[in-house]
C-alpha cells in the first residue's frame, strides 16, 4: 500500500474533527442590529414623511409599530438567508469531512502496514497486545480469524479458517525465547486437534535452536518478529506457505 496523498482526497484544509466543530458552529443569532436598522429607517421615512402626521404622538406610534413591523421583518429575512447559506456550507462540509475521514482512515492503515513490516513493530508488544496484533494482522491476510480467550496461555489463543483450511494460533506469554517444554505443550494440544489444522506459534521475543528444530520435525510453524514483519509484506517462504488463504 503506498503512503496516501493529502490532495488527492480534495481540498483537505481541516482534519475531520475540525470540519465537525465548524459544522457545529452553524448556530443563528439573534442580533439587534436589524431592529435598529428597522427603527432607524422607519424613522427617516416618517420625518420625510412627517407633515402628514396630525402629531407628534401619531409619529411616535408610526415610528414603533413599523419600525417593529421592518425590524422583525429583517430579522427573519436574516434567519432564512442563514438557513440557505448553512444548508449549503453544510453540504460542503459534509463532503469534505467524508474526504478528510476517509484520508484519515488510509493514512492510519498505510501507517500499521508500515509499522507491522518492521520487526521492531512485534518485538514491543507482550501478552494479550501482542495476541492482538497477531489476530489483526492474520485478519489482514484474508483468514477468518476469532479470538479465544477462555483458553489461557498454554491453549490456543487464536482460530481462523480459509474455505476448507483451518489455523490454530498460540501465543505463549514468556518473558525469554519460547524453549522445548512450551513446544511439547503446543504439540500436546496439536495432536488433540484435527490432524489437518495449520499450527502455529508466534512470539514477539522468538524461539531457542531446540524449539526451532522440534517446531520443524512436527510441521508446526513458528514466526518471530522477523518472520512476522515478512508475512505483514506478503513475503512468504518454505512452510509459511501454507498461511496463502488462496
Amino acid at each position: 500500500m503506498n503512503k496516501p496523498i493529502r490532495n488527492k482526497y480534495g481540498n483537505l484544509l481541516l482534519s475531520s474533527d475540525e470540519i465537525q466543530k465548524e459544522m457545529d458552529s452553524y448556530i443563528f443569532f439573534f442580533k439587534f442590529r436589524w431592529l435598529f436598522l428597522g427603527y432607524v429607517s422607519i424613522f427617516l421615512l416618517g420625518l420625510f414623511f412627517f407633515p402628514d402626521f396630525k402629531s407628534i404622538y401619531s409619529f411616535g406610534v408610526f415610528f414603533i409599530k413599523f419600525g417593529t413591523i421592518l425590524g422583525l421583518a429583517l430579522t427573519i429575512f436574516s434567519y432564512l438567508t442563514y438557513r440557505a447559506g448553512r444548508y449549503i456550507n453544510i453540504k460542503r462540509l459534509n463532503y469534505e469531512k467524508e474526504n478528510a475521514e476517509r484520508y484519515e482512515r488510509d493514512l492510519k492503515e498505510w501507517r500499521i502496514q508500515t509499522l507491522e513490516a518492521e520487526p521492531l513493530y512485534w518485538r514491543k508488544y507482550q501478552g494479550l497486545e501482542f495476541e492482538q496484533a497477531v489476530f489483526s494482522l492474520f485478519g489482514k491476510m484474508g483468514w477468518e480469524v476469532s479470538r479465544t480467550f477462555v483458553m489461557g496461555d498454554g491453549g490456543i489463543n487464536i482460530a481462523g479458517s480459509s474455505g476448507s483450511k483451518v489455523v490454530k494460533i498460540i501465543c505463549p506469554n514468556t518473558s525469554v525465547k519460547v524453549g522445548v517444554s512450551t513446544l511439547n505443550k503446543v504439540l500436546g494440544i496439536k495432536l488433540e486437534n484435527e490432524f489437518d489444522d495449520i499450527f502455529v506459534v508466534a512470539s514477539p521475543i522468538g524461539f531457542d535452536n531446540n524449539a526451532i528444530s522440534l517446531a520443524r520435525k512436527n510441521n508446526i510453524i513458528i514466526l518471530d518478529p522477523d518472520d512476522l514483519s515478512k508475512l505483514a509484506q506478503g513475503q512468504f517462504a518454505s512452510d509459511k506457505l501454507k498461511l496463502r488463504t488462496f
